[in-house]
């Protein structure tokens, strides 16, 4: 019986003699597109580090992590193999000019995910163009690419990557505006608000715009968040999303071989809420989806949500969290995302040592279109700075 890994740009499962070749193939075409930003990259930090004026500076930050699993039964197309990532996170400011990149390096994938161009007309507001991570992706919104800034090991589901059974978009090229408004007292409103590229349907995953293909075509993505913070200088938040997206389907898309494009209606509300010991993070999702296909246009609507508890003790925190999605078996548009997890249970605990260094323990039960399985994890996590 072959052991299997998944490969990510295809949706599909290779044996694991192949992914090597296959993985190692994907990196050496990433690294040769990801040049002219990287290069751009250090050229400003050499830069930056020479000029150290005034209203100047430059900030790197390096997140790793390291990861065993076991997943059971283990027929499933995923991988029980030892996992690696580095985040590299890199920011640098010339008065109001601003400019933030973020590379991943892992066992998986060399990928830039932000590189962003901004200015700040006001000092609570930002205006940035490049590739960003949309609004309406609440997760990602709070904890990015970094592993140790999230208590837990996995996702929920409904707020996963493109390349990991993702359905909602989180990564958008275009431009992001966000602001901070003060209201009576010490409360406040936060405001994200970004229109760019949609992003393409491959086959099992969702593909983000990638700006260094040249045969690469998405269709258009609005996105928009507004949060209530009781304390504006604070954490805590409760609000709403929106958005819109277009799905254009690329021919490795084999699952629905006539459709040409998808339409996503989504809104949905999240809170993120801290009180003495305690920690919660939540949010749910309605979205219709329109599929246009060659021969019909039909539509969907299904419900997703999560909440995740956390309880801190001393240097240890113990967490919980339930994921679910009502309707999955009547939406053709989840038929594209095999791997998506319709549901899940998940306990977990987590060690704090050291100078930002964390170990974490966690056990769930999920479901997928291939049914029930079981999985058992341990990671490091740390930040460096």
């Amino acid at each position: 019986m072959h052991v299997y890994r998944r490969q990510e740009e295809h949706g599909t499962a290779v044996p694991r003699g192949q992914s090597v070749q296959v993985i190692g193939a994907r990196l050496a075409k990433r690294i040769v597109r990801l040049a002219p930003c990287l290069g751009l990259l250090l050229l400003l930090a050499s830069t930056t580090a020479r000029a150290g004026q005034p209203g100047e500076g430059q900030e790197l930050l390096f997140f790793g992590s390291a990861e065993a699993n076991r997943i059971d039964p283990d027929q499933l197309p995923a991988s029980n193999d030892a996992l690696a990532s580095a985040d590299i996170l890199y920011s640098l400011t010339r008065n109001r000019f601003r400019l933030l990149g973020e590379l991943i390096v892992s066992t998986e994938e060399i990928e830039l995910e932000r590189f962003q161009v901004g200015w700040l007309p006001h000092e609570t507001t930002s205006l940035f163009a490049g590739r960003y991570h949309q609004p309406t992706n609440y997760w990602a919104s709070v904890y990015h690419h970094g592993q140790y800034l999230q208590t837990s090991i996995t996702r929920p589901n409904i707020e996963g990557w493109e390349d990991d059974s993702g359905v909602l978009q989180t990564h958008q090229t275009g431009l992001i505006v966000e602001s901070n408004f003060g209201l009576r007292e010490s409360t406040g409103l936060e405001i994200a608000v970004s229109y760019g590229s949609g992003s393409v349907i491959g086959n099992g995953v969702l593909e983000p715009f990638d700006i260094f293909d040249k045969e690469g075509v998405a269709g258009a993505s609005f996105a928009a968040r507004i949060g209530f913070l009781p304390d504006i200088l604070g954490n805590n938040a409760i609000g709403v999303i929106l958005g819109r997206s277009e799905f254009e389907s690329s021919e490795s898309q084999l699952i629905i071989p006539d459709l040409a494009d998808v339409n996503q209606d989504l809104m949905g509300a999240f809170a993120n809420w801290t009180v003495g010991s305690w920690h919660v993070i939540s949010a749910a999702y309605h979205l219709r989806n329109e599929l246009d296909r060659a021969t019909m246009r039909s539509s969907d609507s299904f419900t997703a949500g999560y909440v995740q508890l956390e309880k801190s003790i001393s240097d240890w925190t113990l967490y919980g969290r339930w994921e679910n999605t009502a309707g999955a078996e009547e939406s053709d548009y989840l038929t594209l995302f095999p791997d998506y997890v319709v549901q899940r249970s998940l306990i977990g605990v987590r060690l704090d040592f050291l100078k930002r260094h964390a170990v974490t323990l966690e056990v769930f039960d999920a479901e997928n279109s291939a049914g029930d399985f079981r999985k058992i994890a341990i990671q490091w996590s740390a930040a460096f700075h």
